[in-house]
């Protein structure tokens, strides 16, 4: 039987994120003009990690990701986003041809007014929604 989220979430101590942020967070990165950004998802109700782009506008609303390139789910769920500067294939571990440009990146997040539990470490950017 799955965990409720209040069960789930009962195991951490801090939670940084709210709706309002996380729909700041993906308006910022989902606009046109910025290149797609290839992250690695982790969700509080899982073990494994995602490899997902950021959504772009209209795969998201308020409160959640769209059905479609993803499944529909909450923000709440989301346990942290980790952006690396060299992606790598899910399954082969291999280096991907695409570079996300952290420093933009970290600009635009900075410059949208919130404030976001966002770490550099080594050569990604983590933005941590509870630890």
């Amino acid at each position: 039987m799955e965990k409720s989220y209040s069960e789930i979430a009962k195991r951490f101590q801090n939670s940084y994120m709210s709706n309002s942020k996380w729909l700041k967070f993906f308006k910022v990165l989902g606009h046109q003009e910025i290149p797609a950004v290839f992250a690695e998802w982790k969700f509080i109700n899982e073990e494994r990690i995602f490899y997902y782009n950021l959504p772009r506008k209209g795969q998201f609303n308020e409160i959640m990701l769209l059905d479609g390139y993803f499944a529909p789910i909450e923000f709440k769920w989301i346990q942290w986003i980790r952006i690396p500067k060299y992606p790598t294939q899910p399954h082969t571990n291999q280096k991907t041809k695409k570079i996300n440009d952290l420093e933009m990146i970290k600009k635009k997040i900075e410059d949208c007014g919130s404030s976001f539990n966002l770490q550099k470490e080594g050569s990604a950017l983590i933005l941590t929604a509870y630890s």
